[in-house]
């Protein structure tokens, strides 16, 4: 794509689709239910919640703010199992003072089932007491009092009583802001007072996952053992205080699992340790880059690139440095094709493992024609001399210049437009701001523009503690059921699950009423990053089946989740079955149990070369299968529906309410990196093609009808349609690392 970046620093205009994409979420509202909510096939009323399409759950600011770091609360921290359950967290003020800061926090109930008091303190002093938490959680913006001067201060969190359950409450977000909405540098997170002080958090991880971990002393100075486990298996051992680098393992693209950090001993003091340091990341891309002689990146540019992604997402960029390579002083679009062609070691490779995992090619050249930069297929360009001219007149530094315009262009290759109508972003820290005023040592995005790259994420949610938007289907619906379709049921919710009753008896063996909810777009299997479900049978002799099912654009099913009971409790059973659209499909069996069963769902897809569907259980046991592989089914067929059908026995027993769905989870991008949609190329049809291909010229283009043609000129060699542009946020001391450091940053 040619940017507006020029040797000449004159404006250039750049072909965008105009046609942006809007989310669609909303911020969380509050729920009140009553002890047993019921549907009888109709849509009940507004008790339905929509959980914000945002891996971002709490932004004070407005999309032109910059966008948060990951909180260091990561997808969910547990307040630990004590009377008085305390978490703390430092931060850095900004300003001079005085002033007082905004407190964001997102708090959720979890194992505990009675309400209790929360209390925020500053440096130990408390300024808001006694509040009252329930079920409904506590998502709120609190201001701090007023702070004088610039340095560091610690919040701390508590929750009385804490000690009633493990896991009795869970952290969801935490970071602090100024009255701007700017987000202040989180510093990092001090341990509690307990011998085996145990910090929980829910983390994403995928393939080739590693743990970057930084603990310093707190207010005690013994060295201590830190002991690691993922969904409490134990991963290895080390002394701190450290800085640490981890490998984790590999695990489904995209996939939330447990992290647990035990130190000990720190029954001594509170605050005996300070965390700095806390990032998971796996695999996202990897640019090769190749550069003329005289312009070899610089090291400060490179530690600053990488670890912007890690501190912002899960995901992992990185960049190795390859090739020094001679060329002219100016470089046209068919030498650059031709460096390209004979250059790029990794063209049109992935990494079979990591799902879709790029490589991009990077040359950092003398000057580029008429242009200041551009990313087109899978090749960035930057005309180091033309940015270190501009930077010798302007007093400005060539690793600014590098990392604003590197991360421009590589927010393009994650799917970012430009702004509305090809603008100026409005936030002056966007790297998407006024194209020159915004280099910057520490560049960043906006909440905007982030919002539209790959490495954001949508979520749709269900609690499942309500029946609004459940609408039951019956046979002449069109739906596909897994078991027969039928139209008695009545759809009920307890606190915190799902269940049905009143479904009458039939000669039919397996039947039952199906109840759908319709998406809030359609979704494609590959741009599914994880399904989650979680089912329960409670040992009642009792028989049936709870299934949850995923439904095509034509009603047909696909992914099938089912747990069963088929012998009066005796042994229950569980299996996934994946259905083509047809027949074919494909049965995963898992073993039988005795008494209650939970079950934990994950299916992930992943959608690159070595193409697969992949399925795993949490039954206390974990296990994965791969149901089909390479071209064994279409990765483009289309998602709309999400379904629970309960199932009952001919005449036996049913389940009712000791049948339950307790949380419905998918995740899911539409903008995956390298497959941005185009102008129609020559001699092609469609209407968008893969960009993993060659740099070309601008004749191998056609401008698209639809598009104003004086948006083209001849200095844009890549004519490219983009659907969204990111903006890069100011880097935080907490995901932060020292540049002598390896690469220690994460991402969500």
């Amino acid at each position: 794509m040619n940017t507006t970046w020029q040797s000449g620093l004159e404006y250039i205009q750049e072909l965008d689709n105009g046609t942006l994409q809007m989310p669609t979420g909303s911020p969380p509202s509050e729920v009140r239910y009553s002890d047993s909510d019921s549907l009888n096939g109709n849509n009940t009323g507004s008790l339905e919640t929509e959980t914000r399409d945002s891996q971002i759950l709490a932004e004070p600011g407005d999309d032109d703010a910059p966008v948060t770091p990951l909180t260091p609360a990561k997808r969910g921290h547990w307040f630990p199992k004590q009377a008085y359950s305390k978490l703390y967290f430092s931060f850095e003020t900004n300003q001079p003072g005085p002033i007082s800061y905004i407190i964001h926090l997102e708090i959720e109930q979890d194992q505990d089932s009675y309400p209790r008091y929360l209390t925020l303190s500053l440096d130990g002093e408390p300024f808001a007491e006694n509040i009252w938490i329930d079920e409904d959680g506590y998502h709120t913006s609190t201001g701090t009092p007023v702070i004088y001067g610039v340095g560091e201060h610690t919040i701390t969190i508590t929750i009385n009583y804490g000690a009633h359950a493990e896991k009795g409450w869970l952290l969801k977000h935490f970071w602090v802001y100024d009255l701007d909405g700017n987000p202040l540098d989180v510093t990092g997170q001090f341990t509690h007072k307990e011998g085996h002080c145990n910090l929980r958090y829910l983390v994403e991880m995928g393939p080739d996952t590693t743990l970057n971990l930084a603990i310093e002393n707190g207010w005690e100075t013994h060295t201590r053992i830190c002991d690691i486990y993922v969904d409490d298996t134990f991963i290895t051992s080390r002394t701190v205080p450290a800085n640490l680098e981890i490998d984790l393992g590999d695990y489904i693209d995209s996939s939330v699992h447990e992290l647990r950090l035990d130190i000990y001993w720190q029954g001594y003091t509170e605050c005996g340790k300070k965390i700095t340091i806390l990032q998971v990341h796996h695999r996202g891309a990897f640019i090769e880059l190749d550069y003329r002689s005289d312009h070899k990146p610089d090291d400060a540019f490179i530690s600053y690139f990488e670890s912007y992604y890690k501190c912002y997402s899960y995901h992992r960029v990185d960049i190795r440095v390859d090739e020094s390579l001679a060329f002219s002083d100016t470089l046209h679009p068919p030498e650059i094709s031709a460096l390209h062609d004979n250059h790029f070691q990794h063209k049109k490779q992935y990494t079979q493992q990591a799902g879709n995992i790029d490589w991009l090619w990077c040359l950092f050249a003398h000057y580029i024609w008429e242009s200041g930069g551009y990313y087109g297929g899978d090749s960035i360009v930057f005309p180091d001399q033309a940015w270190k001219d501009w930077c010798f007149w302007n007093w400005r530094d060539i690793s600014s210049a590098r990392r604003t315009v590197l991360m421009h262009e590589f927010g393009h290759y994650l799917g970012m437009p430009h702004y509305y109508d090809n603008t100026d972003c409005p936030c002056p820290d966007c790297c998407y701001a006024h194209r020159l005023d915004c280099i910057d040592s520490d560049p960043t995005y906006c909440v905007w523009h982030w919002q539209r790259g790959a490495y954001y994420e949508s979520i749709w949610h269900d609690v499942c503690n309500s029946t609004s938007g459940w609408t039951r289907k019956g046979p002449g619906s069109g739906f596909e059921g897994y078991r027969t379709l039928q139209d008695s049921g009545t759809l009920h919710t307890k606190k915190d699950y799902l269940y049905c009753t009143q479904i009458a008896g039939t000669s039919s063996w397996k039947h039952g009423p199906l109840f759908v909810k319709e998406l809030h777009t359609s979704v494609e299997i590959q741009d599914i990053r994880s399904l989650q479900a979680k089912m329960q049978l409670i040992d009642g002799n009792t028989m049936g089946d709870v299934i949850i099912t995923l439904f095509d654009t034509n009603k047909e099913r696909s992914i099938v989740f089912c747990l069963y009971d088929s012998w009066y409790g005796s042994v229950s059973r569980s299996y996934f079955d994946y259905s083509k659209a047809g027949d074919e499909h494909d049965n995963w069996y898992e073993g039988e149990h005795y008494g209650n069963f939970t079950a934990t769902w994950l299916f992930g897809c992943n959608p690159e070369s070595i193409t697969f569907l992949t399925s795993e259980l949490d039954d206390g046991t974990p296990k994965t299968h791969t149901h089909y592989s390479g071209n064994e089914f279409n990765p483009e067929r289309k998602i709309k529906y999400i379904g629970i059908q309960f199932a009952r026995a001919r005449y036996y027993n049913y389940h009712g309410h000791l049948g339950r769905v307790l949380d419905l989870v998918i995740r899911y991008h539409f903008d995956r990196p390298g497959i941005s949609p185009l102008v129609c190329a020559a001699n092609d049809e469609s209407d968008t093609v893969n960009m993993q291909s060659s740099p070309l010229s601008e004749t191998d283009w056609k401008l698209h009808p639809s598009i104003d043609s004086d948006y083209f000129s001849s200095s844009s060699p890549f004519s490219l349609h983009i659907r969204s542009i990111m903006t890069l946020p100011q880097v935080s001391k907490w995901s932060h690392v020292n540049s002598n450091q390896n690469i220690q940053r994460t991402m969500h």
